[in-house]
């Protein structure tokens, strides 16, 4: 796309390139003809991606890199990520195990003890038998995360989340060893299957497993949902970002059920997923557009159920604003590249006590529309997009809905 920018001298055009972050390898055509190796690309040329993004936009690297912030710089990442393990990784995996026995012996007192001590058994049996494992041996060394009381709740659910995949794709949630280890296999079963019905050949890349937000803020008959935040990241080196102010909310097609765990319908809110269901009978008295809303929707049912305070502005914004500069700090500075940027779609599940918790930050995120309403607000994204890269003029005056996060 060109564009024509104009100074008090010169006229000069502008090129922005909207591509895959393939396309911008060293190694590509593209980038020999219109980068510069040394200086990295040409004055009057924007790239719309950013080397490095996968550092912090597919999970295996997110909790890497948001690992090594928590104990390099002792940002509080306990606070807004739910705590995940690499399995394919031997040390991840100790670590799993002794997160997942301390759960449970936390849970104690606090929860059905019968049902607790059960799970206790079954689970330790296995761990035993197959690896060997005791909790007094194998954990006494082992770092482990604070835990998250107000996530955790008492059934010690675990989200498997293959590392790679998006849109919600091979999503399993589990309370047994057993289905962690043997996720394995079944993903790699699954990415065959995959491959097929694509037409694109999507290959192993290991799985994490994270603990499960138990107990979400529901939404009125109990559904599930999650906020999609768009953050414009400008550069790395001094960070620049950018948040915009008018959110998504996506809703899980059926009602919140812990003792339907296997329901994807009712735990997993990616849009891509709970598409496929048709609203049950039972559903006709929400309002329209129930599974798509956007912020200001999303606002008016905040004050209505929390008498008229603004819940948003004082409560959940400030935290939000918060758990994106964190991690983005996440991202290496030395991935920065001049005259390029990168969007990114974060999404967001509120706890009970109305704290944000990041589910995934996905890079690409998707510009389709469910409807009119979403459609005008994604190209709105898109327009001001270029207020900001193209004119350097994103103020209210503007009619620009982002914000400078580190202004």
């Amino acid at each position: 796309r060109n564009f024509i920018l104009k100074t008090p001298i010169f006229i000069h055009q502008v090129q922005i390139f909207w591509a895959a972050a393939i396309q911008f390898s060293k190694k590509s055509k593209l980038y020999k003809k219109n980068l510069n190796d040394s200086l990295g690309i040409s004055h009057f040329t924007i790239a719309s991606t950013m080397p490095g993004k996968t550092s912090i936009a597919v999970k295996d690297s997110l909790t890497k890199n948001l690992k090594t912030l928590y104990y390099e710089n002792q940002v509080n990442i306990e606070q807004f990520y739910p705590r995940a393990y690499i399995v394919n990784q031997d040390q991840e995996k100790l670590a799993l195990f002794c997160d997942f026995f301390r759960t449970l012996q936390n849970s104690k007192g606090k929860c059905n003890n019968q049902y607790i001590e059960q799970m206790y058994k079954e689970n330790y049996e296995y761990a035993l038998n197959n690896f060997d494992f005791t909790f007094e041996k194998d954990c006494v060394n082992v770092d482990l995360l604070p835990l998250q009381p107000t996530i955790d709740g008492c059934n010690n659910y675990w989200v498997l989340k293959p590392a790679r995949l998006q849109k919600g794709r091979g999503l399993k949630i589990t309370n047994k060893l057993e289905d962690i280890i043997n996720y394995e296999n079944e993903l790699k079963n699954y990415l065959v299957v995959l491959s097929k019905e694509i037409n694109k050949n999507k290959t192993y890349n290991g799985y994490i497993a994270q603990k499960y937000l138990e107990t979400p803020l529901l939404t009125f008959k109990q559904y599930k949902f999650e906020i999609r935040t768009y953050v414009l990241v400008t550069s790395l080196d001094p960070l620049q970002a950018y948040y915009y102010d008018n959110h998504l909310i996506l809703f899980c097609s059926q009602s919140y059920n812990l003792s339907e765990i296997e329901n994807i319908f009712s735990h997993v809110t990616n849009f891509a997923i709970n598409e496929q269901v048709k609203l049950k009978n039972d559903q006709n008295e929400l309002p329209p557009n129930f599974q798509y809303w956007l912020y200001p929707s999303f606002q008016k049912y905040l004050k209505e159920n929390y008498e008229n305070q603004n819940i948003w502005s004082e409560i959940i914004e400030p935290k939000l604003l918060n758990v994106i500069k964190s991690t983005l700090q996440a991202w290496p500075k030395h991935y920065h590249r001049n005259n390029s940027f990168e969007l990114l779609g974060y999404d967001i599940i509120l706890d009970e006590q109305l704290n944000p918790w990041i589910v995934e930050i996905n890079y690409t995120p998707s510009m389709t529309a469910a409807n009119e309403e979403a459609r005008i607000n994604k190209e709105k994204i898109i327009d001001d997009i270029f207020k900001i890269i193209i004119d350097n003029n994103c103020t209210s005056q503007s009619d620009c809905q982002w914000i400078n996060l580190f202004n």
